[in-house]
């Protein structure tokens, strides 16, 4: 990377740290108005983890980890870190397929990836990452409900250093001969909670925006259902344990009685 582009890359990850410009906003105002991060170890991985990572370690009395395998997107994390004098976030350069996770979090988020990524890739990455939860940890998936395609270039750096292991896959079948570049498919919460379910994860929490935001009337209704899909944008959707989105989907159950 050219010291131009490295410069212009630190400056749009300080952009999100600092609220610079209105990048990152609907994610920020998801985070504030769902989740208390304080005290809580939280891991951050995804296309947009450095910005992230640091607005969340400045927002909260949290403990920030951003992983990713490109190790510029470490370094562009490490220089706006050092210039801030931030403490509380750390960056760490790992191929999660290749390289476990060892430390256990309260939050995982996965940051803008998913829709770039073959669905058995993200399988795959979601059986790794949910061994990394704490007993009463959630993962937190960030997704476009629209048709992926495979991007022009891997900016995560997973594809090219991963495709081979499925080949070697546990759940892969002999006769199983599909290409995997191929598997860009229409992304939905359906999908996602199958691939979750297989992961011995159930859904706890689910968090829908939509071009109809604008309007106070659908401010706050789930409009993933029905005729008004087409209009979703963006959704979150928190998966944990299951024994644990039990536990919590009877104490919201409880607290709307109440």
């Amino acid at each position: 990377m050219k010291i131009n582009e490295l410069k212009e890359s630190c400056i749009a990850v300080e952009n999100v740290y600092l609220d610079k410009e209105a990048v990152k906003t609907e994610e920020k105002s998801i985070f504030e108005s769902n989740f208390d991060f304080s005290d809580k170890e939280i891991l951050v991985t995804g296309n947009t983890m450095a910005g992230i990572s640091l607005w969340l370690a400045r927002q909260w009395n949290c403990r920030v980890t951003g992983i990713d395998s490109d190790y510029y997107k470490i370094e562009i994390g490490e220089i706006v870190k050092t210039k801030h004098k931030t403490r509380n976030v750390k960056f760490e350069q790992r191929d999660v397929l290749l390289q476990p996770i060892t430390e256990k979090y309260d939050y995982i988020i996965i940051n803008d990836l998913v829709e770039g990524l073959p669905l058995q890739i993200f399988e795959a990455l979601l059986r790794k990452l949910s061994n990394a939860l704490k007993p009463n940890g959630s993962i937190i998936i960030e997704f476009k409900p629209k048709r992926s395609r495979k991007p022009d270039h891997d900016k995560s750096g997973i594809w090219n250093r991963t495709k081979s292991i499925f080949h070697l896959n546990a759940h892969s079948t002999q006769n199983q001969t599909e290409d995997f570049s191929d598997q860009y498919t229409q992304l939905n919460q359906d999908k996602i909670m199958i691939i979750s379910r297989r992961s011995g994860l159930k859904l706890s929490k689910r968090i829908t925006r939509s071009s109809l935001d604008q309007f106070a009337i659908f401010r706050n209704a789930n409009l993933s259902r029905g005729i008004f899909k087409p209009f979703v944008t963006k959704e979150y959707l928190v998966v944990s344990k299951k024994e644990v989105a039990v536990q919590k989907q009877v104490k919201r159950r409880i607290a709307a009685v109440i």
